[in-house]
């Protein structure tokens, strides 16, 4: 009597055969799991360390390379393209993510050389801004930078033409009075803060930067623009590679499980 192993062989091959195909299906869509819910993770941490993010901008700083079948590979990381004149996603978050100093910018530069900034100083718009100082990613835009430059007369001599003329500025301060006789600036009024710290020989109890007062005597002020002291306040907020690493160890192994069960179900 002559028995055949034949069919029994063929099965187990065949359902081996569906376990490495199910298998590498898996793979590969835990990792495409696992790349979104990096940048997910990442969203949501910006929200927690930032104030006032610019969602819109930073969704679409991420640039995922997908894994497939053929190749169990994905990539996740941050756009280095410029957003037209703008600065790139990796400019603005590069130094938050490696804890590097940014460069200065401009506007910077030329507040610095006037004695209206600490050396190791950069400038950030201050919570209260309003849109005429954001540009559409949450920074200080070129427009403004440029107004406020002319206005403190920071130009230099190349550009001493565009700095601002007193008429001009009464204009922009309004200045009136008020029903009660009083002085009252119906426009508004900028000036420099040197901080606490100081620079330049100055000092303030205001935080160092660029402040806005309007109203009644000028009681009524507001930081428009503020300068921190890279040394102390420009640590990394972004810890990129954490998060990443983070989400992976809790995570991956939940995700395959649930991915493989599901394909060995669906599988025929």
């Amino acid at each position: 009597m002559n028995i055949s192993f034949q069919k029994p062989i063929n099965d187990s091959i065949k359902y081996l055969k569906n376990i490495e195909k199910q298998t590498t299906y898996a793979t590969s869509k835990t990792i495409n799991d696992l790349l979104f819910g990096i940048k997910a993770k990442s969203l949501s941490h910006f929200e927690d360390v930032f104030d006032r993010p610019n969602m819109n901008f930073l969704k679409s700083s991420f640039i995922i390379k997908k894994s497939t079948k053929s190749q169990l590979l994905g990539t996740i990381a941050i756009s280095d393209v410029k957003k037209g004149k703008g600065a790139s996603p990796l400019d603005v978050l590069g130094h938050q993510i490696n804890s590097t100093k940014r460069s200065h910018r401009r506007f910077e530069n030329l507040m610095k050389r006037n004695g209206f900034m600490g050396a190791n100083m950069y400038a950030l718009p201050s919570r209260s801004a309003g849109s005429d100082v954001l540009d559409q990613y949450g920074g200080i835009s070129g427009k403004f930078a440029s107004w406020i430059i002319s206005y403190f007369g920071a130009y230099d001599k190349a550009g001493f033409k565009a700095n601002m003329t007193d008429k001009k500025k009464k204009k922009i301060h309004g200045i009136g009075t008020s029903d009660k006789g009083y002085r009252k600036i119906n426009g508004a009024m900028y000036f420099l803060s040197a901080g606490r710290e100081g620079f330049s020989g100055k000092r303030s109890h205001l935080q160092a930067g660029i402040w806005k007062k309007t109203g009644t005597h000028g009681s009524d002020i507001e930081p428009v623009i503020l300068f921190f002291n890279a040394k102390k306040d420009y640590a990394k907020r972004f810890n990129f590679h954490h998060i990443a690493e983070d989400f992976v160890n809790e995570k991956a192994n939940t995700l395959f499980n649930q991915n493989f069960q599901q394909a060995m179900a669906t599988s025929r």
